[in-house]
């Protein structure tokens, strides 16, 4: 990012669900593949900037849900916070 002027720093916001395998795995001493209250997960929300002026595009963040729907974004604790840009 700072290689880019200033113009170019305007990003989007943009928020995609992707559906994965539901399964877990255990590899490196990490449990892969459960929500933060143990269920399987099937969803992660993935939320991304997009440079409006340039090619810069970048993930910031992702969670395991096993399914996103209204009632679970209103009482979600998960807070996106996104680096000074």
């Amino acid at each position: 990012m700072s290689k880019l002027n200033e113009f170019q720093q305007t990003v989007l916001l943009i928020i995609h669900e992707i559906y994965i395998a539901r399964r877990v795995e255990y590899t490196g001493s990490k449990v892969l593949g459960l929500t933060l209250d143990g269920n399987v997960s099937s969803t992660l929300p993935c939320f991304m900037v997009k440079s409006v002026a340039g090619k810069y595009k970048d993930v910031m963040a992702t969670y395991q849900m096993d399914k996103l729907s209204a009632a679970k974004q209103q009482t979600t604790n998960a807070v996106v916070i996104l680096p000074k840009i």
